[in-house]
């Protein structure tokens, strides 16, 4: 689940974008909007399912139906009707199928960083913490005392990387915009992942 917004459809998102990346050399904008408008069940505007929408990533790009961030209706944040392949938006040009969804062993930090280090991974992880959400950057985020016992944030798990003296970190994309973060990610200890290692899923080709 994620909190009030559609994070768990922007991880997804950012995911399939660095794998189309990766196989192409072509930053292709995918939309979130439609991610969220036609990804079923209870994936709305105040939270959702990162796997769920994975999914839906992968029929709706079997079926040459996923949706450029231009080709459908701009991001408001707000679930609507369903308008890919209906005429009311156009399919986008994507030149990667995306043809299923890869968990990752839950929990297994070794598992999460041998993924990372093929592609952008969407994982599920805790942000109660007051910190986390008036993060300004300039350290390795730790995390408060039982930082991860939630997931109700949804982020992309970019890259990883080990700090001047310092621990071991994942790097994360968030949906927050450039103002919160390093410019929108965040370094966060490896050792105090407040759970971005314990769902964690990827698109594949």
């Amino acid at each position: 689940m994620c909190g009030a917004d559609s994070c768990w459809a922007f991880a997804a998102v950012a995911a399939t974008e660095g794998l189309i990346k990766i196989e192409t050399g072509n930053v292709t904008p995918l939309s979130a909007q439609q991610v969220l408008d036609c990804t079923g069940g209870d994936n709305t505007c105040k939270g959702g399912h990162i796997h769920e929408a994975l999914r839906y990533i992968a029929t709706a790009s079997a079926g040459g139906r996923l949706s450029t961030d231009t080709s459908y209706r701009p991001y408001d944040g707000e679930k609507g009707t369903c308008a890919a392949g209906s005429g009311s938006a156009s399919s986008s040009s994507v030149a990667v199928v995306i043809r299923g969804v890869q968990k990752v062993t839950p929990h297994d930090k070794d598992a999460l960083r041998a993924a990372v280090e093929r592609q952008p991974v969407a994982a599920d992880m805790d942000s109660s913490d007051p910190e986390f959400r008036g993060f300004k950057g300039g350290r390795v985020y730790r995390g408060s005392a039982g930082c991860g016992k939630k997931r109700n944030h949804a982020v992309a798990v970019v890259g990883y990387g080990t700090a001047s003296a310092g621990p071991p970190y994942w790097l994360l994309k968030d949906s927050w915009g450039t103002d919160w973060g390093e410019n929108g990610y965040m370094r966060i200890a490896v050792d105090a992942d407040c759970g971005v290692s314990s769902r964690p899923a990827y698109p594949f080709v």
